[in-house]
């Protein structure tokens, strides 16, 4: 684990951190919902007995489209001939267009906001956008081809008029962004081409864009929000109003929002969908700052399909009065050790940790692109996790248990139908997250080309499932995680973690054991100054480098060496006071007095390195350094704390 926060003792406690690396003890069941606005839901599995058993099924509900034999807008049907007549044209042109879409989202949102007690800012918005995706060439080689050399693919992006009373002005907004897309695709094909001929064959042959099977569906357009404004109001001022008072909060809000999208798309291969979706939620964020400046955040994010399923104000004040013990807690924590260990991760910790971790790595189109790791393209068949663990996507699924996943759709963004994929069976590597960009020998799509509105489209996550064959119940896993630590041998590594929540982007951890007696403030102090003395060693390691790698500088030798100088001082003075504070026991004062000087000295290393230039070592500014650092070390000899 990096730079943390933790309070000290056996008993659990909270950590504030920048990073955390870890060992994964064992983990429960999580999900994670990635859908437009990649929302995260997870459920964990049933207690089974004491020993490890087979993993219980738990309950799902899946969707499925219906007949989708509704009548087409009118609005879809001009697009569609626009669509028509482009292939027409551009199919002749040269290079002919072999693939187009035009994708259309009507978005509408609703926005409340309240901050102690009083409503901060509503809104309404309403809009229709295009999405033009067109391709020049051949699906075996096309203008979407990756290749780090030439610029990445743009999204081309218009506002439609949100209604069909003028079916001509849709298509004129077509016709331009077609255009534009067309010029643009026709450049980067003609560089993709004569790259192709000077350089060395791409190592995964396959085709830059899939054959599947045309699509016809219109469903339902999604109803009407059916949010009450009014209503809401006073249920945000009561409940933003339960951190008045709290000094320790320095900020906080709580936010209602809700959006509905009818989407349609039409393909140069006869594809037309219409569906429709809602999403509701309601978020409560805080903040504060710790003593020596560390910014630290909460959140609670309630998710819905419905107005219906949003949690009542009881649910949502007990989620406040958590947060703020949490962030009071984080407040007063110390900066705790660097530690690598073991750790458990549940609910919403291990969902996010997986999308993160693993599920990003398995998304296909990753493989074909040169810029990217590829951490588990060449892993197919092989073990990646252990054998009671599997993993898979599924975005056909509307709820795991009573929690409902914001990751559910029918069709994917290029008119796929949605279908589980299966990523990793048993600890094996069996698959990868598709839309229609073929990679590694699979030519096929499952349904999870994504995009958001303006970008190109990529393969994305919907809801990722985490499955274990074995379960054991919690209080088991907690004792298997004190029996490790109690072995560990060197005492900063006598600790382990179980994290479960999370603040924002960062992790909130909880101490399981501190196997180590706890410190006084003498001891976290100089644990405190001895970081400070590393620092101290490495920045005047660095100076010492600077100056004998320079001969001249910007500045005059005098005003050059002396900002060398300054620097060292600074160095002996920061470990005097350090010494001094370390034998009053006074940690609130060390650490403030050790975080200015450090600051300082950062600031004045960074000078340092703006005004260098190239000398010998034997240089006269070389030569002043070494004559006035020593007159700098007795100075600070002589400087009290």
């Amino acid at each position: 684990m990096g730079s943390a926060r933790q309070i000290e003792g056996r008993r659990p406690g909270s950590v504030r951190t920048h990073a955390l690396v870890f060992s994964v003890v064992a983990t429960s069941l999580g999900t994670v919902s990635c859908g437009a606005a990649a929302p995260v839901a997870q459920k964990a599995v049933a207690q089974a007995p004491a020993r490890a058993t087979t993993a219980p099924p738990f309950p799902v509900t899946r969707a499925a489209p219906d007949k989708g034999d509704r009548p087409v807008p009118a609005g879809l049907a001009a697009l569609r001939s626009e669509l028509d007549r482009a292939v027409a044209t551009l199919g002749k042109a040269d290079p002919p267009v072999h693939n187009l879409t035009y994708t259309v989202t009507l978005h509408e949102d609703e926005q409340l906001s309240a901050a102690y007690g009083a409503i901060e800012g509503e809104g309404h918005h309403e809009q229709r956008s295009l999405d033009v995706d067109l391709r020049v060439g051949a699906a075996a080689f096309d203008s979407s081809h990756s290749s780090r050399r030439i610029a990445p693919v743009r999204g081309h992006w218009d506002s439609l008029p949100l209604d069909d009373t003028d079916p001509l002005a849709a298509r004129q907004v077509a016709w331009n962004a077609t255009d534009r897309a067309y010029k643009d695709a026709v450049e980067r094909f003609v560089s993709l081409k004569n790259q192709r001929e000077v350089q060395a064959e791409d190592e995964d042959k396959s085709a830059d864009f899939s054959t599947e099977a045309p699509a016809r569906y219109i469903g339902e357009p999604a109803p009407p929000l059916g949010i009450d404004v009014v209503a809401w109001k006073p249920r945000l001022r009561a409940l933003s109003a339960k951190f008045e008072g709290e000094k320790d909060i320095h900020e906080s809000h709580v936010a209602l929002s809700a959006s509905r999208r009818t989407r349609w798309f039409l393909s140069s291969e006869g594809t037309m969908v219409q569906y429709g979706t809602r999403a509701y939620r309601l978020v409560v964020t805080a903040s504060t700052q710790a003593d020596d400046g560390m910014p630290l955040g909460l959140f609670k994010s309630f998710e819905a399909w419905t107005p219906a399923g949003l949690p009542n104000d009881a649910a949502v004040e007990a989620s406040i009065a958590e947060m703020t013990t949490n962030l009071k807690a984080l407040r007063r924590a110390p900066l705790a050790e660097p530690f690598t260990g073991p750790a458990i991760l549940e609910g919403r910790a291990a969902g996010v940790f997986f999308h993160e971790v693993i599920g990003h790595r398995l998304e296909a189109h990753r493989l074909r692109s040169d810029g990217d790791g590829q951490t588990f393209g060449k892993k197919l068949d092989q073990q990646v996790m252990p054998a009671f663990l599997s993993l898979y996507d599924d975005p056909t699924l509307v709820s795991l248990g009573d929690t409902e996943l914001n990751g559910y759709y029918l069709f994917d963004d290029e008119g796929v139908l949605a279908q589980r994929a299966p990523l990793i069976d048993s600890g094996v590597l069996k698959g990868f997250l598709f839309g229609r960009t073929p990679a590694r020998g699979f030519v096929h799509s499952n349904g999870h080309g994504r995009r958001q509105e303006g970008r190109p489209l990529v393969a994305r996550q919907g809801n990722l499932v985490l499955e274990p064959s074995e379960t054991v119940p919690v209080a088991t896993l907690r004792a298997r995680l004190v029996a490790r630590v109690t072995k560990k041998k060197r005492e900063r590594s006598r600790s382990g973690f179980r994290l479960g929540a999370l603040g924002g982007a960062a992790t909130l951890p909880q101490t399981v054991l501190r196997a180590e007696r706890p410190r006084s403030p003498q001891s976290r102090l100089l644990a405190e100054t001895q970081r400070c003395d590393d620092l101290a060693v490495a920045v005047e390691a660095r100076a010492l480098q600077i100056v004998q790698q320079t001969a001249s500088f910007r500045d005059e030798p005098e005003q050059a060496a002396s900002r060398v100088v300054v620097l060292q001082v600074g160095l002996e003075v920061l470990c005097k006071v350090a010494d001094a504070l370390r034998n009053e026991g006074n940690l609130d004062l060390g650490r403030a007095r050790v975080g200015l000087v450090r600051t300082e000295l950062t600031d004045e290393l960074g000078l340092l390195l703006g005004v260098q230039r190239h000398e010998t070592v034997d240089s006269p500014v070389f030569r002043f350094f070494r004559w006035r650092r020593s007159i700098g070390r007795r100075a600070a000899a002589s400087i009290g704390a």
